[in-house]
């Protein structure tokens, strides 16, 4: 099992190395202006065509090594340049509100950067679960004296295979950043499926959604119920049956979320009143709401609920 770095001496030879190797591989530089919440700054950035790196050593306040990372792509003179990411390392001891640290195989003296996954999306509710349900790979179990704790592998430093292993995590978090800030999506749509049952199951009916104020009136809706009746739904229509007209810019299938009995009739915000239709027969219910397909939409809300109580006993 790896070994959490933590002297003061052993972390500075570890960050040396890890400059070492980004010196190596990210063989352009240039000054850029570099933006961070409280301002920006200009700084010496070295990049290849993929990522670009800066950093340097902040001795007040937490010390650490201030390791910041960003897209080559999106790299531009004149302009404020957003970080990525930030892996950063606590130049003694250990700083969980730091999230980089290294780590050591003791039998063959390998350097691994690792990350504790604490990435916020940008939008309340959306932080570290969020980005590791959707990161998806799992975490590595490191030793810190007596205890064992979990973070997310990197790459081990002085493989060459360690630029790609780094270019790869950087373009996964930004990945998940843009995704996060969609307006298509919220804190649900990084739950596991599990998860997502609890959550709904907690909110199934529980109170009367809130009017909002929007260009016209609309109402405030669990996401949670929202989520998991797309998801009952397998990518097909709960009417038509057929699939999904198209996928949205993520891949997923484009259905509506529809209350059976509709809000502004009284109709509650829960699993047994939410199903999921396509674009066309949503319309549809709402022009012509034909008594034959409530019914028909009842059923399948019933269906889904009797098998989600069985697999919540």
């Amino acid at each position: 099992m790896l070994r959490v770095v933590k002297g003061k001496k052993e972390t500075r030879v570890c960050q040396k190395l890890l400059e070492t190797a980004l010196t190596e591989s990210l063989s352009s530089e240039s000054e850029f202006k570099i933006g961070f919440p409280s301002g920006s700054m200009d700084c010496s950035v070295i990049y290849n065509s993929n990522v670009w790196f800066t950093g340097f050593e902040i001795t007040e306040g937490s010390p650490r090594f201030w390791n910041s990372f960003g897209l080559t792509s999106n790299l531009e003179q004149g302009k404020s340049n957003s970080i990525v990411v930030e892996i950063n390392i606590p130049t003694d001891g250990i700083n969980r509100r730091v999230s980089g640290l290294f780590a050591i195989d003791d039998d063959t003296e390998s350097v691994f950067l690792l990350h504790r996954g604490r990435i916020g999306g940008g939008r309340k509710g959306i932080g570290k679960n969020s980005f590791v349900n959707w990161y998806s790979k799992p975490f590595t179990e490191i030793q810190n004296g007596t205890d064992v704790e979990e973070a997310l592998l990197v790459g081990e430093i002085t493989k060459n295979d360690f630029p790609n292993k780094l270019a790869k995590f950087v373009q996964g978090i930004a990945e998940f950043k843009l995704f996060a800030t969609s307006d298509d999506v919220n804190e649900a749509s990084f739950l596991s499926d599990s998860e997502l049952e609890e959550k709904a199951t907690s909110s199934n009916g529980k109170s009367k959604p809130k009017r909002k104020e929007i260009i016209r009136g609309g109402y405030d809706r669990c996401h949670y119920i929202s989520e998991l009746a797309k998801r009952r739904a397998k990518g097909k229509c709960q009417l038509c049956k057929k699939s999904a007209p198209f996928k949205n810019k993520y891949g997923k299938p484009y259905l509506e979320t529809h209350h059976i009995k509709w809000l502004s009739k009284g109709g509650e915000d829960s699993m047994a009143n939410t199903i999921a239709l396509c674009p066309n027969c949503h319309r549809k219910m709402h022009v012509v709401n034909l008594d034959q397909d409530i019914q028909k939409l009842k059923k399948t809300a019933a269906s889904h609920n009797k098998a989600l109580q069985r697999t919540s006993r």
